[in-house]
């Protein structure tokens, strides 16, 4: 039935986009109406996400859901359990990561992985990524230097 309410939902035009969904915590259209939807994987992924489908603020509210879930094991704070010199301080995030202190450079990096970080390009959303990309450049920016 899934698919029957993706469908519908894309035929009626009442979804622009599942992840805006997804991301501001809002149930999907149709979902009080008996139906079973769950909009994750529609649509193909690009390599580097560039989108800004919520205010930023939002968008780094919801990035923070998404760090808690799924870098804070690693990353608390805005360390590197890891390797400690690699850091989200923004010092260290201009040293290390490809591309510099950008949404752009952080969220290659979240979807490809490098050295022992993992690639969670299958394990998130396009808008998952880019808005735990904004989150990181905020939070190195205001609070973990």
């Amino acid at each position: 039935m899934s698919c029957l309410a993706c469908v519908l939902v894309l035929v009626m035009g009442v979804l622009q986009s599942c992840e805006a969904f997804v991301l501001s915590g809002a149930p999907p259209p149709l979902a009080g109406h008996g139906l079973s939807l769950s909009c994750r994987g529609v649509g193909a992924r690009r390599p580097v996400p560039a989108l800004r489908l919520l205010p930023a603020d939002a968008q780094a509210d919801a990035g923070e859901r998404v760090f808690a879930a799924h870098c804070a094991s690693c990353h608390a704070g805005g360390g590197n359990l890891v390797e400690a010199e690699r850091s989200l301080e923004k010092a260290a995030i201009e040293q290390y990561l490809t591309g510099g202190f950008s949404e752009k450079a952080v969220a290659y990096q979240v979807s490809h992985g490098k050295n022992l970080m993992p690639a969670f390009a299958e394990r998130l959303s396009e808008a998952e990524v880019a808005a735990v990309a904004v989150y990181v450049i905020k939070s190195a920016a205001d609070k973990w230097d």
